[in-house]
């Protein structure tokens, strides 16, 4: 597992959708990783929350829906967080090539001073 599946496998913990062996992958993860195991609480905090108002009645209707609201919020985040960042990876390509063409050119002992 690795951290940014949290929210999803979260999910599938609490609604009883894991099937044993994702249940031992997270659980060996929470035990390795206190950010995760953090974000976990939080997760289980507002479940609880949700869950503790006596008035509210939840349809099957109204549960598919918020499941599926969330499941595309964990999507869009994950596309979000992953995406390819070129202006910076050019930026530092170049301010490295700069570096070491400055050191060549200090260190070149073919140059007569």
């Amino acid at each position: 597992m690795e951290c940014r599946e949290l929210t999803d496998r979260a999910l599938n913990r609490l609604l009883e959708e894991a099937d044993a062996a994702e249940r031992e992958d997270f659980e060996r993860h929470l035990a390795g990783c206190a950010r995760c195991a953090a974000g976990l609480a939080g997760i289980e905090e507002t479940w609880e929350a949700l869950g503790a108002d006596g008035d509210a009645s939840v349809t099957p209707e109204f549960r598919a829906r918020t499941l599926a609201l969330l499941h595309d919020e964990v999507d869009r985040r994950r596309i979000r967080e992953f995406r390819p960042r070129i202006r910076a990876v050019r930026f530092l390509a170049r301010a490295a090539a700069l570096f070491v063409a400055a050191l060549l050119q200090w260190f070149n002992p073919f140059v007569d001073d």
